[in-house]
């Protein structure tokens, strides 16, 4: 939690300075996020990372690093404009469906029904792995009787007071 604290003000420091764009947005964002966990490898050096633990930690920084650098290099060399034939299609897509998966894996929190945890839906042999997307759904679909009432209007209130 402290290195997340860290990353919503210092990475905007530097944009003071090399920042070009106006409508960019500096910090962690939750597209960012979804990309760094499913980045970082759940096997490292023969053994599992567990999530959150230091090495994981570790891990992500170095990737953050290394982005960083890529991000200087292209820079330096005058690279910017590449980005141009990126299609606004793709862009577009991308950002729909960044847009689906957090939905989707907030929903349970919003209504007070269970994650999803594919060691009920597929077994045993499948605890600690990720939900895919059509899992989350049918999870949510199959604890649709369990709606907490008070979690959804105090999720709804503060939704409408955002």
């Amino acid at each position: 939690p402290v290195h997340g604290l860290y990353s919503a003000f210092v990475g905007i420091f530097p944009y003071i300075f090399f920042g070009t764009s106006p409508h960019l947005m500096p910090g962690p964002t939750a597209v960012m996020s979804m990309i760094v966990k499913g980045s970082v490898p759940k096997q490292w050096n023969g053994h599992t990372v567990e999530e959150e633990s230091e090495e994981w930690v570790y891990l992500a920084q170095s990737l953050a690093f290394l982005a960083g650098l890529v991000q200087i290099m292209l820079f330096v060399l005058g690279l910017g404009y590449l980005s141009e034939f990126v299609a606004e299609p793709v862009i577009s897509g991308f950002t729909s469906a960044a847009a689906v998966l957090i939905i989707c894996s907030q929903l349970p929190s919003l209504l007070g029904v269970p994650k999803c945890d594919p060691a009920d839906l597929l077994g045993e042999e499948h605890r600690g792995e990720e939900c895919y997307l059509h899992e989350v759904v049918y999870s949510m679909v199959k604890n649709l009787e369990n709606i907490n009432g008070p979690t959804v209007l105090c999720s709804c209130c503060s939704i409408c007071l955002l």
